[in-house]
């Protein structure tokens, strides 16, 4: 079987504000944030504040992040409060290539 070069070339577009928020707000409802394969170079800053964030109408009805999905993309390091916005910090990592994390 040939491999296709061309599909292991192609580059995802950076992402956009409005996925990270789309994700943000599926997250509120469900309480597992998936950011798999987003080309990620830096950790999204919004998550700093995700308890404030009002995304979904039922604002009271809003989940903490129980779970963190940020695995295929280019992060280098992670935020050393991303524990604090986790109620069970499950973080899936694979394919990532941390070098340190924020202090």
């Amino acid at each position: 079987m040939k491999k296709n070069a061309d599909f292991w070339a192609k580059s995802k577009a950076p992402p956009t504000t409005k996925n990270v928020e789309n994700k943000l707000k599926m997250a509120q409802k469900s309480g597992n944030l998936n950011l798999v394969s987003m080309s990620l170079t830096t950790f999204p800053e919004e998550i700093n504040k995700f308890q404030e964030l009002k995304l979904i109408d039922n604002w009271w009805e809003a989940q903490p992040i129980l779970k963190l999905d940020c695995s295929n993309n280019l992060l280098e390091s992670l935020p050393a409060n991303l524990a604090i916005h986790l109620v069970i910090l499950i973080t899936l990592l694979g394919y990532e290539y941390l070098s340190s994390t924020k202090q």
